[in-house]
């Protein structure tokens, strides 16, 4: 199972329901998020994946959000998949970052990802 990860602290509706018709999406707590979650969780779609809100202490810091957060969504979803990062950097701070988890950084023309690698790679 792929899950989408997003860091962004004023992410699009748009953007939120196109993820969710593919992936169940976690998202950063700001008060503009919670404002589009409550409108999503509020509709009740059945074709929608699962949509969960968590807590930060700081918005801003995108690569700490997206980091800190990874144990707990394979917790939650068993990753066979992929995990499609939503506003953070591409940076070689995130690569290590993963490579820690056991991902590879996947570079996609408007998002990354977060690949489980079979085996270790070396650079």
């Amino acid at each position: 199972m792929s899950v989408a990860v997003v860091v962004e602290p004023e992410v699009e509706e748009g953007v939120l329901l196109r993820l969710l018709a593919q992936y169940p999406v976690w998202v950063i707590e700001t008060p503009a998020n919670r404002a589009v979650c409550r409108r999503i969780w509020a509709v009740k779609d059945p074709g929608l994946a699962e949509l969960t809100i968590y807590d930060v202490n700081n918005p801003a810091d995108r690569l700490k959000n997206c980091l800190n957060v990874v144990g707990t969504v394979e917790l939650h979803h068993p990753l066979d998949g992929v995990l499609i990062l939503i506003g953070v950097a591409d940076t070689e701070e995130l690569i290590t970052g993963f490579e820690g988890f056991g991902y590879a950084i996947e570079r996609g023309l408007r998002y990354l990802s977060a690949k489980r690698e079979v085996t270790r790679q070396t650079r």
